[in-house]
């Protein structure tokens, strides 16, 4: 476990009896860089989920009036040579810039589609967080589950996750190294 909210959960909502140790992340420390206005795409998804990402991101931009054109759109390390998932970049890429509204509002709000850990990470770091789900109840972190941040339902994809201070700072506990694996092996 990387957190006592974790740890809580464990206990209280799945009846965990076993003693729980809670240690630093594995995955991310200290110099682990937060990137604003940034769209993080999915590692998995198939066309159905294709159709539904580009059609919740068109609503993104229409809900918010944000101007998404200087946001860098980042794929899954996994997936940087992927046809499909470039051909999804691109898709977006056009969406951007075929949006009519003139008067955009800029902001730094980053995006992420589908289950990821990034929305933790940026919470710790007191950022806020766009989150277009492709499946709401498995990937939505939900605030009577967990602790340090409010969630905001836009629509029945999208959510708004912002920090709330100080919870914030205790979601998971960060290494002062990004690889703790000496400690895994320690305990």
């Amino acid at each position: 476990m990387f957190s006592n909210f974790q740890k809580t959960f464990f206990y209280k909502y799945l009846g965990w009896k076993k003693k729980i140790l809670v240690r630093p992340s594995i995955r991310y420390s200290l110099k682990t860089k937060i990137t604003k206005k940034t769209i993080f795409l999915p590692l998995i998804y198939n066309e159905i989920d294709r159709a539904e990402i580009l059609y919740n991101f068109q609503k993104l931009i229409e809900i918010t009036n944000f101007s998404f054109s200087k946001y860098n759109i980042q794929l899954h390390p996994y997936t940087l040579r992927s046809k499909k998932h470039l051909n999804l970049k691109n898709s977006i890429n056009g969406l951007i810039k075929n949006s009519s509204k003139t008067n955009l509002i800029n902001s730094d709000v980053s995006v992420i589609v589908g289950l990821s850990s990034h929305i933790m990470v940026f919470l710790k770091n007191n950022h806020k967080i766009f989150h277009i789900s492709l499946n709401p109840i498995l990937e939505v972190y939900s605030p009577n589950l967990w602790r340090g941040f409010f969630l905001e339902k836009i629509s029945e994809c999208i959510f708004l996750y912002t920090p709330c201070y100080p919870q914030y700072k205790k979601i998971f506990l960060i290494g002062k190294k990004n690889s703790n694996y000496k400690m895994l092996n320690n305990s």
